[in-house]
């Protein structure tokens, strides 16, 4: 198997990890089924006019070393609809469901804040986390502004991924 087959596995690993998680899915708060708003490449075209949050999870190998990768990043991209960031009262979920979740919420909540803290808390320093290896965060652009097109708001996360499993 190449190096690239690696990284796409990896990728596909991280979200079936994240579609495990209640609270993600929750704060995804799909219509229907939760994985058309995961995805494993940058699916936002300007014709997009979805209301909902979606997940970008993403790969680059920045350093080969022998002829090898045995670090990379993986990204993940959380983003909504600007008129689903606020939680509320009379969002789904709740304020006060996301507070009772463990996640911090004051009068309001916002979903992308919560959604990167469900993510880091899934991947974050994990070790050997599904055969991957050890995920950390960059020490370099760890959290950034996402704002794929107007009207969308969010953030990407940036783990460094080290000790590959094969």
């Amino acid at each position: 198997m190449t190096s690239l087959s690696y990284a796409s596995i990896y990728k596909n690993k991280i979200i079936h990890l994240l579609l495990e998680n209640q609270d993600f899915i929750a704060l995804i708060n799909p219509p229907s089924k939760d994985w058309e708003y995961v995805f494993d490449y940058d699916f936002v075209m300007e014709t997009t006019k979805d209301v909902g949050a979606f997940v970008i999870v993403e790969t680059a190998i920045e350093d080969i070393r022998q002829n090898m990768f045995t670090d990379f990043n993986i990204y993940v991209s959380i983003f909504a609809s600007k008129e689903l960031v606020r939680i509320t009262d009379s969002t789904v979920p709740t304020v006060e469901q996301v507070k009772n979740m463990g996640y911090i919420a004051g009068t309001y909540g916002n979903r992308i804040d919560i959604l990167c803290d469900i993510v880091d808390k899934q991947l974050n320093g994990k070790e050997s986390l599904l055969g991957i290896g050890t995920l950390t965060c960059s020490p370099k652009d760890f959290c950034t502004l996402y704002c794929p097109k107007d009207g969308y708001y969010g953030k990407r996360l940036k783990y460094t991924i080290t000790n590959l499993h094969e």
